[in-house]
């Protein structure tokens, strides 16, 4: 596994996290806001690493396991405006594991790339939104944008033409949709999260549920809470869907829920469990929860891993 931290590096385990070690990313930054929130493995030719992320101004590309890299995309205007990525933008296709496509939440471009990410070209613009993350349905010319303003956006030809499906905001101005996965076990179920920073937006969180293939969108849990991350597995004739908070208010004195929350639906959202009192948090303060993955090494063994503000647990 790969795992994007801050200072341009990425941590690296051959072992499922049991020890580590450091790549970093062309040189060393001193500067804790670069974040790298996107490292995407070539699902076929798995020496190809493409990054990027926040304050990283631009995607790059390694063909050799991450020792050498190179600047594949610089954004709009040459680079004036920089590639930012706040969640997972960067994915194969669904059909042709070749292409590539990245998302830019300063542009609102969607790239292409079909040569395995050495070259790109836009083919879409998402008008009036910042881009925060982009999904692609197994099997299918369809994907869904999650986007600043709380919107959810689908395309159903591979990202050419987008119209909006989902409004989360409750008429507030601020809502952001930081992922979106969907059910292994029936693709027209899906489920999203929705964060926000500001306490005069609540109620604009909570977790959301598709059963229509993304046309429609239900709030079904935790109406007033922040969220960022959702894993989602098959169990049994259910989704076992975990989900993380995040919060970070601006005003001490309001207190966004959200920080420190991971809760589990064993019955596809139908009820949810707080699993977090026996989390052994580094950071107690900023217990912000940024991804949520199932890593399977067979169908009976599945691990959950999960990227915090401080920890990887």
């Amino acid at each position: 596994m790969l795992v994007g931290g801050i200072n341009r590096k990425i941590y690296r385990t051959f072992d499922g996290g049991i020890t580590w070690d450091t790549l970093v990313v062309s040189f060393q930054s001193s500067s804790p806001t670069v974040k790298m929130t996107n490292v995407f493995i070539h699902p076929i030719d798995t020496n190809i690493i493409i990054v990027g992320g926040i304050n990283f101004s631009t995607i790059q590309r390694s063909t050799d396991g991450g020792k050498n890299w190179a600047v594949v995309l610089e954004g709009t205007a040459g680079g004036k405006y920089p590639i930012a990525m706040t969640s997972e933008v960067i994915f194969s296709d669904a059909i042709n594991l070749d292409i590539v496509y990245a998302g830019d939440y300063n542009s609102t471009f969607l790239y292409k790339s079909s040569d395995k990410g050495a070259s790109w070209d836009s083919i879409s613009y998402i008008k009036g939104v910042n881009v925060c993350t982009i999904t692609m349905l197994p099997n299918t010319t369809t994907m869904f944008a999650g986007c600043r303003t709380g919107s959810i956006r689908k395309s159903t030809d591979t990202g050419k033409t987008w119209r909006e499906v989902a409004d989360f905001t409750n008429e507030l101005y601020y809502a952001e949709v930081p992922t979106i996965i969907f059910s292994k076990k029936n693709p027209n179920v899906g489920y999203a999260v929705s964060a926000y920073d500001d306490y005069k937006d609540l109620p604009n969180g909570g977790v959301f549920k598709t059963i229509d293939g993304g046309e429609t969108w239900a709030k079904i849990g935790y109406g007033d809470t922040s969220l960022w991350a959702i894993a989602v597995r098959t169990l049994g004739w259910q989704d076992d869907v975990y989900i993380g908070g995040y919060a970070e208010s601006p005003f001490p004195e309001f207190i966004i829920p959200g920080q420190g929350l991971v809760s589990r639906s064993s019955n596809s959202g139908a009820s949810w469990e707080r699993i977090d009192n026996s989390i052994q948090w580094i950071d107690t303060v900023h217990r912000n929860v940024w991804a949520m993955k199932f890593v399977e090494d067979t169908p009976q063994n599945e691990k959950l891993y999960m990227a915090t503000e401080e920890d990887f647990m």
